[in-house]
Formats: C-alpha cells, structure tokens, sequence
C-alpha cells in the first residue's frame, strides 16, 4: 500500500481569509493527500517560507509575487488556482476633497494615507504601486488599520484616506459603510498598470468597478460603479514539489478545484 502523501500551504493568521480556505481544500483531499495549513503572518511571510521550503504552496496576493521579483526573490511556482478575489477600497474623509486615488499625488504634502500595519494585504498592495509608479512614492503614510484607521479618518486631521483590500462587503467594508455621512468610497485607475505583468507573463491586476448601491452610504452622490482594482487571492505551488509529486499534485490540484466554490461561498459572508 502507498504512503499518504503530505503538502504544507502557507497561509495566514486564523482569522483571515486564507487559513479557512485551505481547511476547505483539505477535507476535499482527505484521505489521499494530507494538507496541513500552516498559520503566518500573510502573503510576505508566504513568499519567505516557499523560499525556505517551509512549505510547498501558498496563497499570496497577485501582486506579491510581482513585488517578490523586484526584490530579486527567485521563486519557482506554478499558479495553482485564483480562489477569489479582493478588491482595493480607497476610503477617505469628505472633507478632504479626493475623488480619485491620483488626487493624493497632486496634493502629496496634505494628504496622509493609512496603509494598514507591515505585512498586511493593503501594505503589500501599496508597496506594488509604488513600484509601479514612483509617484505615489510621494504621499506620505501611517501604518495604521483596522480599528484604529477607521477612528483616525474619521477624525479626518492627521489623515484623509485609508487602503483596504477585501471582497466586497466584507465585516470590515460593512462596519465602515455606517459612517458614509463622514467617509467615501474614492475611484482606483491608473492606465500604467493596464499592461503590467509579472514575470511569468500574467497581469498583476485587473480592473472592475464596485457597482453602485454596494455601499449604501459611503456611495451616496455617485452615479455609476467606482472604479478600482482587483487583487486575486493566488495558490501557488513550488514547480519542484510538483516534478518529484506528480500523482500528489494531481490530487491536490483536483481538491483545490473542488473546494473553490465552499470558499467562494465562505468569501460572501466572511
């Protein structure tokens, strides 16, 4: 009888997103494959444990991959599946007068925006911006998210804008929505990203608007979707696990094909 084969999935912390999934992709790969979820920090400290054989595969962010080259990180992976996808929320205070994300370059020096802590998917996203368009190296940020970046913008003097990166109505977005007499949801475009790919030839982002009425209040006065961003969740798995695993990938592709739509489902409500 053949050993069980096993394969560790870098995910995140177990209040995430990413950690939940991989649960779901394991019970569709039990017994044949053992898929054990390994708890991090996200999509950086992903990126490091592929590098250091920690684990297998991992969920990362699209664009951490790109920001992995640019950093002259050499990975070997192959794109597994997208599971699902995030979309960046650019919120900010009414009263700063931003209607679109390229406003905060033209007035660098009296906007701050709130970028979420070290590590996190809008830190990440941001850092990928910057890459992409050194002028947004310009406008100054705090690393602030969460609770504490909700309260400071909506206090509007030491900030005007703060990145989230989520599915639509997330807890989060919902939260945040209550307070749309103060705060907006703000357009994400920028037409250098259109034709940008990572190295593998795959597009980093992909442009969609929030159609309107998803936000109730922070959408209020605008006619029409807000234009922004998608950031796919990404599984990826290392090419060389893959050639010495050929019968083992097979089945942990066919369970992660299986699963998608219990994580989609997941991802409505979460």
């Amino acid at each position: 009888m053949a050993e069980t084969q096993e394969i560790t999935v870098c995910t995140g912390s177990k209040e995430g997103a990413y950690y939940p999934a991989v649960e779901h992709i394991r019970q569709h790969a039990e017994p044949e494959l053992i898929v054990t979820a390994l708890e991090t920090k996200g999509s950086v400290d992903n990126l490091k444990g592929l590098e250091d054989q920690i684990c297998q595969a991992a969920i990362i962010q699209a664009d951490a991959y790109f920001l992995a080259q640019t950093q002259m990180i050499e990975l070997s992976v192959e794109r597994t599946a997208e599971l699902y996808d995030e979309y960046v929320h650019l919120i900010c205070n009414r009263q700063a007068g931003i209607d679109q994300i390229n406003d905060l370059k033209e007035n660098s020096q009296n906007n701050t925006l709130l970028i979420g802590t070290k590590g996190s998917g809008a830190a990440l996203t941001w850092e990928a911006f910057v890459a992409l368009d050194s002028d947004y190296g310009r406008i100054p940020t705090l690393p602030f998210g969460g609770e504490r970046a909700l309260t400071q913008l909506i206090e509007g003097q030491n900030s005007q804008c703060m990145l989230i990166i989520s599915g639509l109505r997330s807890k989060m977005m919902r939260e945040i929505d209550q307070h749309g007499d103060i705060l907006k949801l703000v357009h994400v475009s920028n037409s250098n990203f259109k034709d940008k790919k990572d190295g593998r030839g795959d597009s980093i982002y992909r442009f969609q608007k929030i159609p309107s009425g998803t936000y109730e209040q922070l959408q209020r006065r605008f006619f029409g979707g807000i234009e922004t961003i998608i950031v796919s969740a990404v599984l990826v798995t290392n090419r060389h696990w893959i050639d010495q695993n050929p019968l083992a990938y097979q089945q942990f592709a066919k369970a992660v094909l299986a699963a998608r739509p219990y994580i989609l489902e997941m991802m409505a409500t979460f």
